[in-house]
């Protein structure tokens, strides 16, 4: 927000409300607030996008040409958003790892995408691993005591396999 409106009202022009300047959006290349609040403004683009087909579609092609030309921008974005952590700081926790899943050690390069793993409950990061490891963390829901029945589980049937080879 430009600093020479910080802490002034506007009064919008849709709903008539007398709003902090937070409630509007001010684009770089204006010089002022736009005349809407963010509230009216989100509700006009609605109306807008439902009366008629097409602007929704030439809004969509507009949204996903920006994303595949600023790939790399929002990917490190909703990363920072999402974790807390920058994407640097990823590799970081993952070079300590020494490029390694922290559960199953496989190497994590070519083809091995690292992921962030992550606390469901709390949202606290934990460390990298590789996409089997993450997902069956994920299924098993972190939960300790479904992960210990599934290894007796395991054991009990690699002791059925050697019981029936003998």
């Amino acid at each position: 927000m430009k600093e020479k409106f910080k802490g002034a009202n506007k009064i919008c022009i849709e709903c008539n409300l007398n709003l902090p300047i937070e409630n509007f959006t001010i684009e770089k290349n204006r010089k002022s607030p736009r005349k809407q609040c963010k509230k009216c403004k989100a509700k006009l683009q609605k109306a807008r996008r439902k009366s008629n087909p097409l602007v929704k579609e030439n809004d969509k092609k507009t949204v996903t040409a920006y994303r595949e030309k600023n790939r790399d921008k929002i990917n490190h974005y909703d990363f920072k958003r999402k974790y807390g952590i920058t994407i640097e700081d990823k590799f970081n926790i993952l070079n300590k790892q020494n490029n390694c899943c922290a559960i199953c050690s496989i190497k994590l390069e070519g083809k091995e995408i690292p992921y962030m793993d992550h606390c469901h409950e709390t949202g606290a990061i934990r460390e990298v691993l590789c996409r089997q490891c993450n997902v069956g963390l994920g299924l098993f829901k972190d939960n300790i005591e479904t992960l210990k029945l599934a290894i007796k589980y395991i054991i009990k049937h690699k002791e059925m396999i050697l019981i029936l080879k003998n």
